[in-house]
């Protein structure tokens, strides 16, 4: 863009950014985020622009950045399922997780069949790919005409449950490709009881559903483990067992709340390191397809604010680990209203539809994302964590403190080269930060990471 484009536009970047303030301090619904996801979309790209270097073409990372959708739409009509796909692509996100569970399928024993409460939500997933969304299917839960509704372990019942899988892949064959077989059996979630969750009785459904999914399209990219936790124990048992040949890729929910997201990274490292011993040395793709940070007051609980930099750290962390696909974010809208019951409280939204600062910061990141690839983070010898993405002209430096309350005075310098000017900001606001001269910067960082945008991938911070 020329000088004289960037100049005429300014004033109107600037109105914009108080808009996009207002709306996180004062809160959106659903449906006005949705309308201005389509109305605004061009001024968002001049913003955009306007805080970075375009990104060179296809210098984006693959990373699939996925939220949790625990309230998709229902009923007949598709109006809802059309405001909430609009919703996903504003809010910049390239994957959804969803599921229709057994029981839901198969109401009447050895009939398949979805009613016409399920319309929106078949329209949401079979227009997702037209608006750059993939699907991610979770195929799960017991069914009470088997095994009394728990775990599936007779034959009868494992049987049935890959009918469900089979019913399901073909009816949404080419607009589903990603499926994980069940949601945290390791620690019997919606199972009557709560029993331990078998990892052999698991394998063996795994190695059932598999081939039954393949059958229907070979393309169709399987997921096993679902873990809560990265429980390495439940994962070893089910290599073991010949689970890695009934799988393209394992499937975790690495969890650390209260904790910043810098717990989850080295449990993933070592759980890489298991797998590769029980593999042979096979280098065996990880999704993260549920994490997230619960909004209350408490001892699990942390702030709003503070969420939003946990989940800006996520997607700063977690991509700079090659075998790390994809993380999807829990959930998308709280689930309940009781400021006590942690479990209602880990939406982008609130109950009452308004957004929380964490929605604004996805976006941010999403974009970040789409134009610059990780390329490393790790804990410097100051203590501070520097992450570093980049698109082969242009870097983005983000430089962050672990603890939530702990700040850090810095210089910030790009010492090799003396041509290199910084410019820096944070997400979703201005930046705390002050010049010095072009090539340096001083700041206060904290743990909302600072990003720095250079043409330098190397940067002196002390």
């Amino acid at each position: 863009m020329s000088e004289s484009n960037c100049s005429i536009l300014q004033p109107i970047r600037n109105r914009w950014l108080k808009f996009a303030s207002r709306i996180v301090t004062n809160g959106l619904t659903l449906a006005s985020l949705a309308f201005v996801a389509v109305a605004s979309q061009a001024v968002l790209a001049v913003a955009a622009e306007q805080h970075a270097p375009a990104a060179a073409s296809g210098a984006g990372s693959n990373f699939m950045i996925g939220v949790v959708e625990n309230v998709p739409p229902r009923g007949a009509g598709t109006g809802n399922s059309e405001k909430l796909l609009d919703l996903h692509k504003y809010l910049g996100v390239n994957s959804v997780r969803v599921h229709i569970s057994w029981q839901e399928v198969e109401q009447q024993k050895g009939q398949l069949a979805l009613d016409r409460s399920f319309a929106a939500f078949e329209n949401f997933l079979l227009q997702a790919k037209s608006k750059g969304i993939e699907p991610l299917f979770v195929l799960a839960y017991g069914n009470t005409f088997y095994d009394g509704g728990g775990f599936p372990v007779s034959e009868e019942a494992q049987n049935a449950f890959v009918r469900y899988v089979s019913f399901i892949a073909d009816r949404f064959k080419g607009a589903v490709k990603y499926y994980e077989v069940w949601n945290e059996w390791n620690i019997s979630v919606g199972v009557p009881g709560r029993p331990k969750g078998d990892a052999g009785v698991y394998t063996s459904l795994l190695k059932k559903a598999y081939p039954a999914l393949k059958a229907v399209d070979p393309g169709i990219v399987v997921l096993g483990g679902a873990t809560s936790g990265v429980d390495y124990g439940f994962a070893t048992r089910v290599f073991q067992a010949g689970g890695l040949t009934a799988m393209d890729g394992f499937s975790v929910h690495p969890y650390v709340y209260p904790y910043g997201p810098e717990r989850a990274l080295p449990l993933l490292d070592r759980f890489v390191e298991e797998v590769r011993k029980v593999s042979g040395g096979r280098d065996l793709p990880i999704y993260a397809t549920e994490i997230g940070w619960v909004n209350v007051v408490g001892p699990k609980g942390s702030d709003e604010a503070t969420v939003a930099d946990y989940l800006a750290r996520v997607f700063l962390l977690f991509p700079t680990r090659s075998f790390m696909k994809g993380v999807w974010w829990f959930d998308r809208i709280d689930d309940g209203k009781d400021p006590e019951n942690g479990s209602h409280h880990f939406g982008l939204l609130r109950y009452d539809h308004t957004a929380k600062p964490v929605a604004c910061v996805l976006k941010e990141v999403s974009k970040l994302l789409t134009d610059y690839k990780p390329i490393s983070a790790q804990k410097e010898a100051n203590g501070l964590w520097h992450a570093t993405l980049g698109n082969g002209s242009q870097f983005v430096h983000a430089v962050w403190t672990e603890e939530p309350n702990k700040k850090a005075n810095v210089t910030i310098e790009a010492t090799q080269r003396p041509d290199a000017k910084i410019t820096s900001r944070n997400f979703c606001r201005d930046a705390e930060a002050t010049s010095g001269g072009g090539r340096s910067v001083t700041a206060v960082v904290s743990g909302s990471p600072l990003l720095l945008y250079t043409t330098t991938e190397t940067l002196s911070i002390k």
